[in-house]
């Protein structure tokens, strides 16, 4: 398996100089089952769907493709409208969503297309788009998919991808606590999480910020980091940057949860998502 990040930023885009080596653009990721870059499985739709239309569409064939979504709050799928292979008739695009989510994530990407908001129409989109539900997971292109209730306000679900005794857990916009209102609790997570291949993780906060921001549906890197050691995971990317943090933020965290790793010799590799880097599983 190969995952790329085309999309790392959480709640809103943020371009600029101050962004350029983590990225700016809201969240997408693709899984790679089997080499063929032109048929990955999507994760959510933000703003970092639109370089990764781009990219599909220099394969100039028939694309048939797989999106799962997370949740529907707007970072998560801002960048549709933009997805260029939407517009193409010869196209197959296949949308998946947990069946707790209701109809919220196919009515948000219509209704973010209603031209009170959009000048194009839903109705412009000319590839054969189908709507699923997917609530156990199931065998997609190869990967076996298992989905887990994240706690975030509004509900969404995380993803483990499993392919030749190999496995990537995907948790973004999930909160870390022992007993959570809505979805998971730690304990859970934990076990979800176990002997992981890499995990990537929402951690948009840090611990000291954390305080302000409780019952948001994020966590803290330091908490992120002591999940995965206590999982037992082989490599942690720490992702759903906050808007605020800029790339000097983000290395000085990476710099001093690495130190931690080096002075207690803990089997872990860890860094911060980074847009456009490709981690082969």
């Amino acid at each position: 398996m190969k995952v790329k990040f085309w999309g790392t930023r959480g709640s809103i885009p943020t371009p600029g100089n101050s962004t350029n080596m983590y990225g700016g653009n809201t969240t997408c990721i693709t899984v790679n089952p089997d080499g063929d870059d032109f048929s990955p499985l999507i994760i959510d739709s933000g703003t970092g769907v639109r370089p990764l239309s781009n990219m599909l569409l220099a394969a100039r064939q028939p694309l048939k493709l797989t999106m799962l979504f997370t949740h529907s709050h707007w970072d998560h799928i801002q960048g549709f409208p933009f997805f260029l292979p939407a517009y193409h008739p010869e196209n197959q695009i296949d949308i998946y969503y947990h069946p707790k989510l209701g109809g919220k994530v196919r009515d948000s990407l219509l209704n973010q297309m209603d031209a009170r908001n959009f000048p194009i129409s839903y109705d412009k989109l000319k590839a054969k788009i189908n709507f699923y539900e997917i609530e156990n997971g199931g065998d997609f292109k190869g990967i076996r998919i298992k989905t887990f209730k994240l706690n975030h306000p509004g509900s969404g679900i995380g993803f483990k991808f499993q392919k030749d005794g190999k496995s990537l857990v995907f948790l973004t916009d999930h909160e870390l606590e022992l007993n959570p209102s809505i979805g998971a609790g730690w304990e859970e997570t934990e076990e979800f999480c176990r002997n992981a291949d890499l995990l990537i993780h929402d951690a948009q906060y840090l611990r000291k910020e954390l305080q302000h921001f409780k019952g948001w549906g994020h966590s803290a890197s330091e908490d992120v980091f002591e999940l995965a050691l206590k999982a037992k995971v082989k490599r942690l990317v720490l992702f759903h940057h906050d808007p605020e943090r800029t790339d000097g933020d983000l290395d000085e965290i990476s710099i001093e949860l690495n130190s931690m790793i080096k002075s207690q010799n803990l089997p872990l590799i860890c860094s911060p998502a980074r847009e456009g880097k490709e981690i082969e599983i």
